[in-house]
């Protein structure tokens, strides 16, 4: 006799056993913000949350399993030689369990993943986290020493595009250039500090920009993530094939040795200055010529 089993039943199992395992039935993982803000009963649910992402450790119900079974064990032979209840070692043994996981809280992270109280506080109060973060980065920008550059022949809008770093630290800052201030950048000017001599990198990751660049209107904003994937993948590609030829990139009037490239998507150059790198991508007939940004407080978002 042949023995069938349904897929539905295997799956079953599976959601169960990862359950027990994992604590949940999903597989990955995920790191969202939560911006709304709570209703008042929601409060402590919400901060819970927020603690128990902070453990080190998290215990599964497969491990409260195995304790509750060693706590039986030892409560039945506790019973037999001593008279005393045969659930107390049970409890007191998931009790400890429980206790140890939830004060990993407060034991030294492996990496920097932030602080309990600005996770409590983006549970429970969203929006003086945002404002708080907005004022931090702010202050962040305005002391950074990195220099801002910006195009001598740009007419249209010019805004800050991004920036970003490590450990409190600003490493990488860009300045857009936009027909209209509501419009995505034509061209990015980024200063990069955290990659000194280090060139293969920085071809690398204007190779990521430009292969990115409008691949929303090439393959429609209802493709799937699949399609997205293999779009920027087949750019990347197409323009590795494509040879870096020196340039001249004149930065305050003076003369930078670098390298560019024009292909479909638009052109790349950049060149070293000091210990730090200056990245041109974006149209491509932009002209090479910059000049340090002389109020930088203009570009920056206000607090």
């Amino acid at each position: 006799m042949n023995t069938y089993t349904s897929l539905g039943a295997s799956s079953r199992r599976a959601r169960a056993w990862r359950w027990l395992k994992y604590g949940n039935t999903i597989r990955g993982g995920a790191t969202y913000l939560e911006a709304s803000k709570p209703r008042p009963w929601a409060v402590p649910w919400r901060a819970w949350r927020a603690l128990a992402r902070h453990r080190r450790i998290i215990p599964s119900p497969l491990l409260y399993l195995v304790v509750a079974g060693i706590g039986l064990a030892i409560g039945v032979v506790v019973q037999l030689t001593l008279g005393l209840w045969w659930w107390l070692p049970p409890v007191v043994l998931l009790v400890v369990a429980w206790l140890v996981a939830f004060t990993s809280i407060w034991w030294p992270p492996r990496i920097r993943t932030g602080s309990v109280r600005a996770a409590i506080l983006s549970a429970t109060n969203p929006q003086r986290v945002f404002e708080e973060r907005r004022r931090e980065q702010h202050a962040r920008l305005l002391a950074s020493e990195l220099p801002l550059f910006e195009l001598e022949s740009w007419s249209g809008t010019v805004r800050l595009a991004g920036w970003g770093g490590s450990s409190g630290k600003i490493t990488h800052v860009s300045v857009g250039f936009c027909d209209a201030p509501d419009l995505t950048p034509v061209v990015s000017v980024t200063t990069v500090a955290d990659q000194a001599g280090n060139e293969e990198r920085m071809r690398e990751r204007l190779l990521n920009e430009l292969s990115g660049r409008d691949l929303g209107e090439l393959i429609g904003a209802s493709a799937s993530p699949e399609a997205i994937r293999n779009a920027f993948d087949q750019a990347r590609d197409d323009l590795r094939g494509l040879s870096w030829a020196p340039t001249t990139i004149r930065i305050n009037g003076l003369d930078h040795e670098g390298a560019a490239f024009r292909g479909p998507q638009g052109s790349a150059a950049y060149c070293a200055m000091g210990d730090l790198w200056v990245t041109i991508e974006g149209s491509s007939d932009v002209d090479y010529r910059l000049r340090t940004v002389a109020d930088r407080a203009r570009l920056i978002p206000a607090a």
